[in-house]
């Protein structure tokens, strides 16, 4: 294992084990330490806030880890993945939150009659595919219009 040496700049020296301690236990300190750090949150201020933050980083853990293999090892590109997990956000902050009637008066109509506006259009294209199948290439046309 490379030893950091004198000459490391000091964010590698951070957390450096002794001469002759096996690499693994630096991972055990550090866990170590966040269950210490974990169990003083829920002594002082509560059980429930100690294990939302151990929630939230075990997730964050899982998260990076796929994003690590995904963009990492495979090289990919996916902006699919944070995505979702962005999704994941708005939807715990639109559950949580109370509607505000103001943002209904002001658009609420609206919403529904966009729906009912986009049913009827998908149903006329089903229509439309369905009835112009003799046409070949020109139903393509004719849906897109």
């Amino acid at each position: 294992m490379n030893r950091p040496s004198e000459n490391t700049p000091a964010r590698h020296r951070i957390f450096r084990l002794p001469a002759g301690w096996p690499a693994h236990w630096r991972n055990l300190a550090l866990a170590c330490i966040m269950a210490l750090m974990l169990s003083f949150v829920g002594f002082v201020q509560s059980w429930n806030l100690a294990f939302s933050l151990l929630n939230m980083c075990l997730i964050s853990a899982i998260m990076s880890l796929g994003v690590n293999i995904q963009w990492g090892y495979a090289g990919l590109f996916n902006a699919g993945v944070m995505g979702f997990a962005a999704l994941g956000g708005l939807a715990a902050v639109l559950v949580s939150m109370d509607p505000v009637p103001a943002a209904w008066a002001a658009g609420g109509g609206g919403i529904g009659l966009g729906l009912v506006i986009g049913f009827v259009t998908i149903c006329a294209n089903i229509y439309l595919w369905k009835r112009a199948r003799s046409h070949g290439r020109k139903r393509y046309w004719l849906i897109g219009l």
